[in-house]
């Protein structure tokens, strides 16, 4: 094989010592069992690979942590749409994750380390404290081209720390410090060192509460990077002030900025019309999610006006505008940027207010955006009348949607019969959310039959629909759809029909009631 994969969980150590694996080696363990071990055992190997004849090349070794849980959320917790947020690790693995530093120091001193994650490990603080300076420290750091540390314990520390080796990580392409909340004095240490590492395309700087003067910091540094592909500042308190220190961020990548991820920032309307002024200029973007930073219809007809200046919307294949308080008045200026997304395949306006007119609106353009492929317009207040203008435009032209969130509509039982002809048409859909609709038995019964023809359907939610009977209907429909993994029907009141849906569903997805 060109690259061997070891999920080194279920390979006994000793059994490490007989493979030699060309050229990389990704490495995927479980810290619960045996990464003493294991890591003992790897940093005693020889580890030089065959390139081109040449048995003393070192390896390129990729490092990656498997996800660790303490335990896993009881059923009735579970969310379907919604990933639980990640556990702290168990006092076993904590003990084991002492001996990480140490290990891996061994292993990257006879390998080239190009890439270290701690997959959103809660690695801790003494630990992350150990950890950077060991491993960044080692000559093979100089290839490093990926590091992920993801939701480590560090805070500032972990930002000072990695500042004071930045310089020397001059093949660095990628770096994210996600949810590490380095706030912003540990924005101001990173930033004095983060320019040294030119080659930077992806940065994810999101969850750390780094406010505008945080923002501000970084985009100063982020000046001599050539070629940034995407940037990630999700939820950092970051509003006006900040947009307008990170303008010169974008415009110097407008060429190749990719994707923009400014998330759950209160930008408000004066800081939507500041972005706008850049994405007029940007001619690579893919992905734009301003979901949560309450621009209201102002702040979105700013936006909506700069996109349409621009070339990108042509290969625009993500939105994200949910929660920003969007009328109708805000729709109407959106719908003929959205007209021109031709690849957009995700479209995000969960919880706004668009209502009847606003969903007309988008229908009206629906049909040019045909490669459509996720679809969320929870609690938008469509009611009967609108439901029945969305589905008429899915039926007609989007027969390949895969995921369609409308919870908390207001769609009735009129409205019922006509999402029943849309998802009958769209049979390809994986993920369909009708909750909190007030569907009833009629309406549940409408679209029972068309459920039965949506043979990839993971997730189903009909949850607080006021549903009485109709289970036994719905276990019979539901037989084609072997893909099943979530049915929440919770909040309804099916009495005795729940056993059907027991038996049926219990040993192959994840019920609900």
């Amino acid at each position: 094989c060109g690259e061997e994969i070891l999920k080194l969980d279920t390979v006994p150590p000793e059994v490490l010592a007989l493979v030699i694996p060309p050229e990389r080696l990704l490495l995927l363990f479980r810290v619960s069992k045996g990464l003493r071990q294991v890591l003992e055992a790897l940093s005693n190997q020889n580890c030089t690979g065959h390139k081109k004849g040449d048995s003393s090349t070192p390896l390129a070794i990729s490092l990656t942590l498997r996800p660790l849980r303490l335990r896993p959320p009881s059923p009735s917790a579970l969310q379907p749409f919604s990933p639980s947020s990640p556990q702290p690790l168990s006092p076993s693995a904590a003990q084991d994750l002492s001996v990480l530093p140490s290990a891996l120091v061994a292993l990257v001193s006879k390998a080239r380390l190009v890439s270290f994650s701690s997959n959103r490990n809660k690695l801790p603080k003494e630990i992350v404290g150990t950890l950077i300076p060991q491993l960044l420290s080692s000559p093979s750091a100089s290839a490093l081209r990926s590091l992920d540390l993801s939701q480590c314990m560090g805070g500032q520390t972990c930002a000072s720390l990695l500042s004071r080796h930045l310089p020397a990580l001059t093949s660095l392409t990628m770096i994210s410090l996600d949810s590490c909340f380095i706030t912003a004095k540990g924005a101001t240490a990173l930033a004095q060192t983060i320019g040294f590492c030119t080659a930077l395309i992806q940065i994810n700087l999101g969850n750390n509460d780094m406010k505008d003067s945080g923002v501000d910091a970084i985009s100063g540094a982020l000046g001599r990077s050539v070629g940034l592909s995407c940037l990630q500042l999700r939820e950092n308190g970051m509003q006006a002030d900040g947009i307008l220190a990170l303008k010169a961020v974008i415009l110097r990548h407008r060429r190749t900025l990719a994707v923009l991820d400014l998330f759950g920032n209160p930008l408000n309307s004066e800081g939507a019309m500041l972005l706008a002024s850049c994405l007029s200029q940007c001619y690579s973007l893919q992905t734009l999610n301003l979901g949560y930073c309450h621009m209201q219809d102002r702040g979105l007809i700013s936006i909506a006006a700069g996109l349409k200046e621009t070339s990108c919307l042509c290969i625009l294949r993500i939105l994200c505008l949910r929660e920003n308080g969007i009328r109708s008045e805000g729709m109407s200026f959106l719908a003929p940027a959205l007209g021109q997304c031709a690849a957009l395949t995700s479209l995000d306006l969960f919880r706004n207010s668009l209502g009847l007119d606003g969903v007309e609106h988008l229908c009206s353009v629906m049909a040019k955006c045909t490669r459509l492929m996720k679809l969320n317009l929870g609690y938008n207040g469509l009611g009967a009348e609108g439901t029945k203008a969305l589905a008429e435009s899915l039926a007609g032209f989007h027969p390949q949607l895969t995921e369609l969130q409308l919870q908390n509509n207001g769609i009735g039982e009129d409205g019922a019969k006509w999402l029943a002809m849309a998802v009958a048409h769209c049979t390809r859909i994986g993920l369909l959310d009708l909750g909190c609709n007030g569907l009833r038995c009629s309406g549940f019964m409408e679209l029972t039959p068309a459920l039965g023809r949506c043979c990839e359907l993971k997730t189903l939610d009909l949850g607080n629909n006021s549903i009485k009977t109709g289970a036994s209907t719905l276990a019979e429909a539901l037989k084609n759809c072997t893909s099943l993994l979530h049915l929440r029907l919770k909040g309804n009141h099916l009495g005795n029909e729940e056993g059907k849906l027991q038996e049926q569903f219990s040993a192959t997805c994840t019920l609900y009631l």
